[in-house]
């Protein structure tokens, strides 16, 4: 399936002039509004981009402060489309202020206080007069063939390049003036980070991305050169004029790719390791392999500190649906995965992450196979296991176990079923649960059947059925030695998502029912909290919709409450315990029709049943305050997805509530900390 143009974030930005970044005039009374009528470019825009007209609706009530120097200053309360954000997942923002003129500079602030600042300077460009229509700043013939169109929103400006014809330039430099807050600027693999005081990464430039009239779509490259400029190229060999670059600026409170079918792991030194997983993807809503845009490279790492995200390292392969094991050294074990979009290649490529220094590299003389969606565990001697696993084919009952004291992958004694996308649990006597799962990648065919492998004899044992075949499951262990096994789907298409849960008996080797979820729910995450009470995150309750509630199971009454709930539906998400920070982390996931990029954290110990106060979250700001409701036909390009999003409910919200929500959030924060 071929997608049309990804907003992904892109930051024109590069490393510091000499000179300095001077600092922001006051702004005058003068206020622009938004034309009733629309430009000769942005009709040409939209008549050869149709997405494009949803995508300048989100501005098209936004006003302008002209300051004593000329420059336009968006004034974000001026914005009422439902699905603006005020901040990112860190309660930061972007505020732009453009030249008057191309050939100017334009200044970037980010941060809550905006104390990070830098210019941009085309070289190059024309020096052409901005104008405001409907919410957008035009430059008309900035460059050869070439319109340069902005769009600001309080967490990313977009720009937009109108390429006419094959004469237009292909390639942008910029000059990036230094200003306050912005200590550094580096290049972080195939993108550039400008960093502040403390070293946490506060702006993020990415490749920019294009698409012509037929839909093609090409990604291009971004590099610093010369000290002071940064050279941003588009290969255009094969595109039918006239074609749309998408770049844009963003903070860093976010992911930098909306992922899901990725993995995160806590790091030593408190950071929280991002690999792999789909970017800008339509969820398929069942257990079907969704239409992926992209498959994720790149790794990232969150600050808890900051709750910013900064790149890490470069992966051996751009994968998915593969499996991170945290080693008792703290390194990160990676193997397996999707490396295509329909999972129809897959790799085995094991590879260690170095917390210590931040990079990848190869495990050497294995011969496994190239397998996604494999179950694994750390066992308690620090080993992990490996079992199962999928390709397009079918999957394998095949199981490996690393030996970080050796640095090899050895196969140990298969399964009995061939099994993959199955969870596996580590019970308390050190044997492994694995339960469930699929015959094949697609899923076609959910499991029932469960075994359990002892490491010491190397051997394997089926246990009784499960009461109803699952996949797209939740498990995870007890404390006492049992384990927990609920949700899921019974069939490929998810025609009924679950509310059954099952507890598994080690003694008896045995599957007993007990109460049932509040709501049927498909890609959870379970997480047993150190009180012994068991997390169930999120996950979609029907093909169609996705939950913003959370589940806490007590064991000592087997029953299940609702706690704190999200701010942005999701399911088959990443999420941790981070012990130091006593909070749990959650972020990327989707939902039907897009995919989730922002980061959302809760207290452990505020984890409490909803007794009708409030909630203790402390995860960004939601779009327009308030979860998504259903279908809305158009595109968010705040999301960095290439696919429809969910539909807050009509109506637009006033940006004073959006304020008060911002403060209330701020509050739980300081009182919490």
């Amino acid at each position: 399936m071929r997608v049309g143009l990804a907003a992904l974030a892109l930051a024109c930005g590069g490393v510091s002039a000499s000179t300095a970044v001077a600092q922001t005039p006051p702004a005058s009374s003068t206020v622009l509004g938004s034309a009733v009528s629309s430009t000769p470019v942005i009709d040409a825009v939209r008549e050869r981009f149709s997405k494009t007209r949803s995508w300048f609706r989100l501005v098209e009530t936004l006003s302008f402060a002209r300051a004593s120097d000329g420059h336009l200053t968006p004034t974000f309360a001026t914005l009422s489309h439902p699905r603006i954000r005020v901040a990112d997942g860190a309660g930061r923002t972007i505020l732009p202020s453009f030249a008057p003129h191309f050939g100017g500079r334009m200044r970037l602030e980010s941060g809550p206080t905006h104390l990070t600042r830098i210019e941009v300077e085309p070289i190059g460009a024309r020096d052409v007069a901005a104008t405001v229509e409907q919410g957008l700043v035009v430059y008309a013939g900035a460059y050869r063939d070439t319109d340069v169109l902005y769009k600001a929103t309080p967490t990313h400006t977009d720009e937009y390049l109108f390429l006419r014809t094959e004469r237009a330039p292909h390639r942008w430099r910029f000059k990036i003036l230094r200003g306050a807050g912005a200590v550094r600027v580096r290049q972080a693999g195939n993108s550039i980070e400008i960093v502040d005081e403390n070293g946490a990464a506060m702006m993020r430039a990415t490749p920019p991305v294009a698409v012509d009239t037929e839909g093609h779509r090409v990604d291009g490259t971004i590099r610093l050169a010369g000290g002071d400029v940064i050279v941003v190229d588009l290969p255009v060999e094969g595109l039918t004029f006239p074609v749309l670059v998408d770049p844009d600026w963003a903070s860093t409170g976010d992911m930098a790719y909306g992922r899901f079918y990725h993995q995160a792991n806590v790091l030593p030194d408190g950071f929280v390791l991002i690999t792999g997983g789909c970017s800008a993807s339509v969820c398929s809503g069942d257990l079907s392999i969704p239409a992926c845009r992209a498959v994720v490279q790149a790794a990232e790492v969150l600050s808890m500190e900051t709750r910013t995200f900064a790149r890490a390292a470069e992966s051996a392969s751009p994968r998915f649906f593969q499996v991170a094991e945290s080693l008792v050294s703290g390194d990160v074990l990676v193997v397996g995965g999707c490396v295509n979009a329909d999972c129809s290649e897959t790799v085995w490529a094991p590879e260690l992450f170095s917390a210590a220094t931040r990079t990848f590299s190869a495990i050497p003389d294995t011969d496994g196979l190239p397998l996604a969606g494999l179950a694994s565990v750390r066992l308690q001697d620090g080993r992990v296991l490996l079992a199962g696993g999928c390709t397009r084919a079918g999957c394998q009952p095949r199981v490996d176990v690393y030996d970080p004291t050796s640095g090899h992958i050895d196969p140990v004694a298969p399964m009995h079923f061939a099994r993959g996308r199955a969870p596996a649990v580590l019970l308390g006597d050190g044997r492994v649960l694995v339960v469930g799962g699929c015959t094949d990648i697609d899923c076609t065919t959910p499991l029932g059947s469960a075994e359990v492998y002892d490491p010491v004899a190397n051997t394997w044992t089926s246990t009784g059925p499960m009461a109803t075949a699952r996949a797209g499951h939740f498990a995870t262990a007890l404390s006492g030695g049992r384990a927990i096994v609920g949700g899921g789907c019974a069939t490929q298409h998810c025609e009924a998502v679950l509310r059954s849960v099952e507890l598994f008996d080690p003694s008896t080797m045995a599957f007993v029912a007990t109460s049932s979820l509040q709501q049927p729910r498909v890609g959870p995450v379970a997480l047993t909290l150190p009180d012994g009470t068991v997390l169930i995150n999120q996950g979609c309750g029907a093909a169609a919709r996705c939950d913003l509630t959370n589940e806490l199971f007590d064991p000592l009454t087997s029953t299940f409450a609702l706690v704190a709930p999200a701010v942005t539906p999701r399911a088959f998400q990443a999420t941790v315990i981070h012990s130091a920070a006593h909070l749990v982390v959650s972020n990327g996931g989707c939902q039907p029709s897009t995919c989730s990029w922002w980061n959302e954290t809760w207290d452990i110990s505020s984890l409490v049943p909803i007794d009708g106060g409030t909630t203790t979250l402390d995860g960004g700001l939601p779009d327009a305050g308030r979860p998504d409701l259903g279908p809305r036909p158009h595109f968010d390009a705040n999301s960095g997805c290439s696919c429809r999003v969910s539909e807050a409910p009509s109506g637009r919200t006033p940006w004073l509530w959006l304020g008060l929500f911002g403060a209330l959030i701020a509050r739980i924060r300081r009182r919490r900390r």
